[in-house]
């Protein structure tokens, strides 16, 4: 019955230290996990010409504006650029 009960206690130890240990590391590690937003708007579209077919090879004129809603004149940020456009 002496054997029964030590090996309980051993077990019991263990898995508390197991336990334990898997929350340190999970403490430890997480302390170094840093999030930077990323202030960039990325977007990529298909240049089309009136018709809805695909423009040739070339530099286009593009003109970016962000607004707040749908219908606002207002702009937030506007950006231009001449930009490179090529089939893949």
């Amino acid at each position: 019955m002496q054997k029964q009960y030590r090996f309980f206690y051993i077990r019991l130890v263990v898995t508390f230290f197991v336990a334990f240990l898997f929350v340190f590391v999970s403490i430890f590690f997480s302390l170094g996990v840093r999030s930077v937003p990323n202030l960039q708007i990325n977007y990529q579209g298909k240049l089309t010409n009136a018709s809805g077919g695909a423009v040739p090879d070339g530099t286009y004129h593009m003109k970016f504006w962000l607004v707040p809603t749908l219908g606002d004149a207002t702009s937030i940020a506007v950006r231009e650029e001449y930009l490179g456009a090529f089939c893949l």
